[in-house]
């Protein structure tokens, strides 16, 4: 990780990890990753810039990290403006909070079409819902119905662990709506959910 950071001209590593890694991808990623659990998108930011100088193309997996980071990010933005207007404070984070489920969003839907990981999926779907942007929370929502159907077939695949991820996001996601007063996305939602039930109970016949 040293190695990386020195090459995009940062000296001061402490607190970051030493890999022993032959895979030039693997060491970018990783150190990526490391950069995003410090919370420090500027460094990851330009490392990713470093693989983009060098022809180095990031990974799904790297993106994939990019992605949760800002999800997580933005969700802890929201749970402090909570915490300020409770207390009556002045708030001062939505905008960054939005700011970063809109991106999280952006790199989710670049990947759509890779199978990108359900729980990344799960995560941004909930900042996104927790930011007030349900309408891409619905997208990413039909996503993780799609992804519980085999590719080019229409019976769906019996995952319990993509099921439970989509069960967690639907009651959170109405929980959303119901908070922040939205009766129109709680419809959006309840028809969805009701539709993706129904396939459900479908594939229970078919079986």
């Amino acid at each position: 990780a040293k190695k990386i950071l020195e090459l995009i001209g940062i000296e001061d590593c402490q607190g970051f990890p030493s890999f022993e890694i032959s895979d030039v991808q693997v060491l970018f990623t990783k150190t990526i990753s490391a950069c995003l659990c410090l919370d420090n998108f500027h460094y990851a930011h330009k490392i990713l810039a470093k693989m983009h100088e060098v022809e180095l193309q990031p990974s799904r997996e790297c993106l994939e990290l990019f992605a949760l980071a800002y999800a997580q990010s933005s969700l802890a933005l929201k749970a402090r403006k909570t915490e300020r207007k409770f207390r009556g404070e002045k708030d001062s984070v939505m905008n960054d909070s939005v700011h970063k489920a809109t991106k999280a969003y952006k790199i989710v839907m670049t990947l759509s079409d890779a199978k990108i990981h359900p729980n990344v999926v799960v995560k941004v779907a909930k900042a996104c819902g927790r930011a007030g942007l349900f309408s891409k929370a619905r997208m990413l929502l039909r996503i993780l119905h799609k992804y519980a159907i085999e590719p080019g077939e229409e019976t769906l695949r019996y995952d319990p662990i993509v099921l439970q991820g989509m069960k967690c996001t639907h009651s959170f996601l109405l929980r959303q709506c119901a908070s922040q007063g939205n009766t129109t996305a709680a419809i959006w939602f309840a028809n969805d959910i009701q539709r993706f039930g129904k396939r459900m109970a479908q594939r229970k016949v078919d079986a």
